[in-house]
């Protein structure tokens, strides 16, 4: 019993230091080398001036014939025609350390801020927990 109460103790120390809270960046005060990051912050300035700088790029494309049938959930045949730039979404993760020590992850949508969460402080710790 002491195990089981042991093991989710652990795993809810490691949910919580993996939690992320969406934040308003115009009302923060979060910087990456004296530069505020704010709602019109492009990626390239995150890039050049905050630490541990990591990105994920992924595409979705919104118009077509993509997806899966209804009928037998198997894959639609995709249909070779040209798609225009409205029906590509560019996504991009962004993950970096601010100025002020906390870990940020920011998302843009087609090139623009789209919103941006900051990595929970963790309160607790074992020893404190009984």
């Amino acid at each position: 019993m002491k195990t089981i109460k042991l093991l989710s103790l652990l795993g809810i120390i490691i949910l919580k230091a993996n939690a992320y809270t969406t934040i308003n960046l115009n009302a923060s005060n979060y910087s990456c080398n004296k530069v505020k990051i704010n709602s019109n912050t492009t990626e390239s300035v995150i890039q050049n001036n905050c630490k541990n700088y990591k990105v994920k790029y992924s595409q979705d494309i919104v118009g077509g014939n993509q997806g899966v049938n209804s009928y037998n959930n198997q894959p639609v045949d995709p249909v070779d025609e040209a798609t225009s730039d409205d029906d590509v979404t560019n996504l991009a993760r962004v993950r970096f350390t601010t100025d002020q020590g906390v870990k940020m992850e920011c998302f843009y949508k087609n090139s623009k801020l789209y919103k941006c969460k900051v990595a929970k402080q963790n309160t607790t710790t074992a020893s404190s927990a009984k």
